[in-house]
């Protein structure tokens, strides 16, 4: 997950970003515990966390194969003249 964030940072908010790692802090936190409790709602909250950071990458990406789809798409035009039939 650390990887993942320290990759993407420049992709993603910076509140996301704050998230991760206030949620990676805490698991380690709780794993330095006792309280098995503590451990999975730090691992629940951390996992939400990822899916909500991989949704972004995944749409940023979407968006990124659009665009680069549509200037694809843009470059075959060819000049020509208008034949009404």
């Amino acid at each position: 997950m650390e990887q993942t964030v320290h990759e993407n940072r420049d992709r993603l908010p910076a509140a996301d970003v704050s998230r991760i790692e206030s949620s990676i802090t805490a698991l380690r936190e709780a794993a330095k515990g006792d309280s098995l409790d503590a451990i999975h709602r730090a691992t629940d909250d951390l996992q939400k966390a990822s899916h909500a950071m991989a949704e972004q990458l995944y749409k940023q990406s979407e968006a990124n194969a659009a665009n680069a789809a549509s200037a694809k798409k843009d470059d075959d035009v060819k000049e020509g003249e208008v034949v009404d039939a």
